[in-house]
């Protein structure tokens, strides 16, 4: 994610929260609580996913979910599942789990018009990279509350799942190996197993991405090959051109092609993005066999929409989904 757009997970303005208390007991709910059209619906072969940050960093207005929803209606054909941020690491105590009123909300009206729902979580916002790995280990060390907090939500609100990304942000193009990344699968399995149990999917956004200068891995997706993820959707092919096809037999070495997501980026290209770069990156994808595509982002800047997939990819993704 690039340093200038994405580092909004982190610094965003204040939202109106709900603190939601853990007051489940830890693997108490039952599977029988899900009632969830979008658990129990017969998987479609192919899936793509959209990720939607609704209020980015540095604006001063009030940023409308309506523009989202309008785009997302009107694009319908194209997509099947939304990621929007919506859970939150709280910044006092991270076992604890913060929602974003606005943001469930528009996951709730997305819900209702038959898309797949999936909160995106994030550590919490306005803290530096040190005060971003003391939280995160601190919820690794005691998962409990937040994952019983967060499974009870999930049922709550009929989610089709979760989707992780606890990318500490360690500042323009720097290219580290995140010292905690085992743990991170380790607690990734955790959830895992807790949310199967009510029918429920948990996603996570791994490997290297282009603001950390696209070389190293902020996390290796060897190390989360068994874990449970549906999918384990790879950043490293947000770039064209830097070792695209490399970077999806990775994945795929990983996770196999049935649980690989392909992460897709209509900003974050090191090349000329044309017709025949698109198109010969769609022949790649189809070779490879896999069965999710994951766009990042739709961002939604008051009643403007930026790095929407465009006219050179909608085609395709519309493809995909039908093939």
């Amino acid at each position: 994610m690039r340093h200038g757009q994405w580092v909004r997970f982190y610094r965003a303005l204040p939202l109106f929260l709900l603190m939601v208390p853990a007051t489940t007991p830890f693997g108490a709910t039952s599977a029988t609580e899900v009632s969830s059209d979008q658990s129990t619906a017969p998987a479609l072969k192919n899936e793509v996913m959209l990720w939607v940050v609704g209020k980015p960093n540095g604006t001063n207005h009030t940023t409308s979910w309506d523009t989202a929803r309008s785009w997302i209606t009107a694009h319908r054909d194209a997509i099947t599942k939304v990621a929007a941020q919506t859970y939150f690491l709280d910044s006092a105590a991270p076992s604890h789990l913060t929602v974003d009123r606005d943001a469930s909300n528009f996951l709730g009206s997305l819900h209702a018009s038959g898309l797949k729902t999936l909160p995106w979580i994030v550590p919490g916002r306005g803290l530096n990279k040190t005060q971003q790995l003391a939280q995160i280990e601190q919820l690794f060390h005691t998962p409990e509350p937040f994952i019983a907090a967060m499974k009870a939500d999930i049922v709550a609100r009929k989610h089709f799942g979760v989707n992780f990304d606890l990318e500490p942000w360690f500042g323009h193009n720097t290219s580290i190996a995140w010292p905690m990344q085992h743990r991170y699968a380790d607690f990734l399995t955790l959830v895992s197993r807790e949310l199967e149990s009510v029918g429920a999917v948990v996603t996570a956004d791994l490997g290297s991405t282009p603001s950390y200068g696209g070389n190293g891995m902020y996390t290796n997706v060897s190390v989360f090959g068994a874990v449970p993820l549906h999918p384990g959707i790879t950043m490293s092919t947000y770039q064209l051109g830097l070792n695209f096809s490399g970077h999806i037999a990775d994945a795929i070495a990983a996770f196999g092609p049935a649980r690989t997501g392909i992460g897709l980026c209509e900003g974050c290209h090191n090349v000329n993005v044309t017709q025949s770069v698109v198109d010969g990156a769609f022949k790649t994808i189809s070779a490879a066999g896999v069965t999710e595509l994951d766009w990042f982002a739709l961002v939604v800047r008051g009643t403007t929409v930026v790095d929407e997939p465009g006219a050179l990819w909608l085609p395709h993704l519309r493809a995909f989904l039908a093939s």
